[in-house]
């Protein structure tokens, strides 16, 4: 694993990672663009995910949720929003929806964050 902060203005990050006994590869640039929402922060983290499987050929490009760190009423960090993970090869994709609890429930410090998605051929979109 092999983890830098490649750019300082605006401040990038890469990781390149290898798993020589799965033939996996994992290259992984990203930067952050935070907004103050009030009670939150909102960070959209941009870039570029990739995971090559190589003793299977398949390549998957990854996107990623949007990152919200809650300061009020009960401080934690939580994924919300829909990531997509594609396929070139099998020509499949994931789209998964990460939601996260209501503003009332936070009151009552339940959890009810959940994942729910989707797989299916880039193509048809079925």
């Amino acid at each position: 694993v092999l983890v830098e902060q490649v750019s300082h203005h605006p401040a990038v990050s890469a990781l390149h990672a290898t798993h020589a006994k799965e033939n996996i590869d994992v290259t992984w640039v990203q930067y952050v663009s935070p907004k103050f929402r009030g009670a939150y922060v909102e960070m959209e983290l941009k870039g570029k995910r990739v995971m090559k499987l190589l003793n299977r050929k398949e390549t998957y490009i990854m996107g990623q949720p949007r990152l919200n760190v809650r300061l009020l009423p009960v401080p934690g960090p939580h994924l919300v929003g829909k990531a997509k993970v594609k396929c070139p090869e099998t020509d499949l994709e994931a789209e998964m929806h990460f939601i996260s609890d209501s503003f009332m429930e936070r009151f009552k410090s339940k959890n009810s964050r959940f994942i729910k998605g989707k797989i299916s051929e880039s193509s048809s979109g079925n």
